[in-house]
């Protein structure tokens, strides 16, 4: 038990070290429908997440939280809504130089709120459900400690307000290692 508890003790600064972890900010464009008002909504996104990728590894493991907001209207609505997704989004990056494509998956939760005004009353209600998508983007490797991140993601989010629940964005985001 010793020996066991000794090597755990030896071998964690080492796990911790052999990794790189980064914090990304960012934000983008996203755009949309709007359920049973055949209304196209457009707005945008702000993006924080954390990605811890193994050293020599290829792929990345992350945590994403973000704000979306998409407005759209018809000839007598005008809608919002806000979506507050939290998500497990891994990586598989491709080359090791300056520039890194990668591939993405995105799944989690997101929690939604939708405001309707119409010319007399105006209606909000709340949902939740899932989300999971694919992407695709760069990491483009300033320095040690600094990257700029490129990124389409398409994802499905089931909820009552968004048509077929599908949502196209693009990103971009400045990441800090450390």
């Amino acid at each position: 038990m010793k020996k066991l508890l000794l090597s755990l003790m030896f071998l964690l600064p080492i796990s911790l070290y052999a990794q790189v972890n980064s914090l990304t900010v960012g934000g983008g464009y996203v755009f949309t429908n709007i359920e049973e008002a055949d209304a196209d909504a457009s707005g945008y996104r702000i993006n924080l997440q954390y990605d811890y990728q193994p050293i020599g590894s290829a792929v990345s493991y992350g945590l994403h939280f973000g704000y979306i907001n998409v407005t759209g209207s018809t000839s007598q609505t005008d809608y919002t809504i806000s979506t507050l997704p939290i998500a497990f989004v891994p990586k598989f990056y491709f080359g090791d130089g300056n520039l890194q494509p990668f591939l993405k998956g995105v799944i989690g939760v997101q929690f939604s709120d939708i405001e309707r005004a119409g010319s007399a009353t105006t209606l909000t209600a709340k949902d939740s459900g899932i989300i999971a998508g694919l992407g695709a983007g760069a990491r483009y490797v300033v320095s040690e400690k600094i990257s700029l991140n490129l990124d389409y993601e398409f994802a499905y989010l089931a909820n009552s307000f968004y048509r077929d629940g599908y949502m196209n964005s693009v990103s971009l985001g400045l990441g800090f290692n450390f």
